[in-house]
């Protein structure tokens, strides 16, 4: 499940925003954090800076606190929520 400021979405919405290609030009992370629930749960926290693909070349780049939690399955990590949250 994810959470956006435009609501909720399910594994296939997430997905579906990657039909037409990757949605995002450049990125960097900061100030990543893990919290280890269990051993085989963790949750990742970071602020995202990115640009868009359509954005004009001289937009600032866009802020972006996402939290994700990632269960260990035996085929590997598999993350099974996300909330992006926009950075004031």
């Amino acid at each position: 499940m994810g959470v956006y400021s435009t609501g909720f979405a399910d594994r296939n919405q997430h997905v579906g925003q990657l039909e037409t290609g990757p949605v995002v030009s450049a990125f960097e992370i900061h100030d990543a954090r893990l919290v280890v629930l269990k051993p085989d749960v963790v949750l990742l926290a970071y602020l995202a800076v990115f640009r868009r693909q359509q954005s004009p070349a001289d937009a600032p780049p866009e802020r972006m606190y996402v939290s994700s939690l990632w269960q260990l399955y035996p085929q590997g990590w598999l993350n099974v929520f996300s909330q992006d949250t926009g950075a004031a």
